[in-house]
């Protein structure tokens, strides 16, 4: 196998590992061949390239740089690019952005509502809001349970940050809680938590004013109602 091949192998099975650990599904894999089964290839750490000097392989030393992006837990997707300045290759590599954001994620009914978080506070009156409009489109009593979603995820500090991971995690807690909830579709309050959330397709979205601006501006409860009205039970 070549050593771009590698690189590139090595950066998808560390996308695989990080999707499954936001999932919270322990990546596991075999250590010894079963008696008489085909060898497993198993891969690697990509090494950097010995025994060249800088001047005689730059695309080797594109190559290092990748690999040691990769061992310092950057983003499995970066591209590694190669400009030239005064006669030179110099390697470069174009990392993704941090990001950091807090969610609120409700579930109540059969639905599951967000909200983003501009100063990291759940207000009561908040939670009574969406308490308030999920028994208007829920039959039967409304069990309501509430969490804060922070990014980047402290319990995880190794893992990429970037806004491509963020998705991914947020979207792993909400096929977890649908799944849990047997819930119906998800409301997205306020335009703000769109840019973080990917609805899976197999769940309903709706996207209503933020709670916030409806407890600050009354008459967009309205709008709220529009959206809701035609799912109500």
């Amino acid at each position: 196998m070549s050593t771009v091949e590698h690189q590139r192998r090595w950066a998808l099975e560390q996308r695989r590992l990080t999707t499954l650990m936001h999932l919270g599904v322990a990546p596991l894999a075999c250590q010894i061949d079963a008696p008489g089964a085909r060898p497993v290839q198993r891969l690697t750490p990509p090494e950097a390239i010995k025994g060249r000097s800088d001047g005689d392989n730059p695309i080797g030393r594109a190559e290092t740089v990748a690999g040691a992006a990769l061992a310092q837990g950057s983003s499995a997707t970066e591209p590694v690019e190669t400009r030239k300045s005064l006669g030179q290759d110099q390697p470069v590599a174009a990392t993704a952005a941090p990001v950091a954001f807090q969610l609120l994620i409700v579930s109540a009914g059969q639905w599951l509502w967000l909200e983003q978080l501009e100063d990291a506070l759940i207000r009561r009156e908040q939670l009574q809001l969406v308490q308030g409009m999920a028994r208007s489109i829920s039959e039967g009593d409304v069990a309501m349970t509430h969490l804060q979603f922070d990014w980047p995820l402290a319990s995880h500090a190794h893992l990429p940050r970037d806004a491509d991971a963020a998705r991914e995690s947020v979207a792993g807690q909400l096929r977890r809680l649908a799944r849990e909830r047997q819930a119906r579709g998800v409301v997205l309050m306020g335009a703000a938590c769109k840019d973080w959330v990917h609805v899976p397709p197999a769940l309903l979205c709706l996207e209503i004013p933020a709670t916030l601006a409806m407890l600050t501006t009354p008459a967009l409860k309205r709008d709220a109602w529009g959206v809701l009205q035609p799912h109500s039970r």
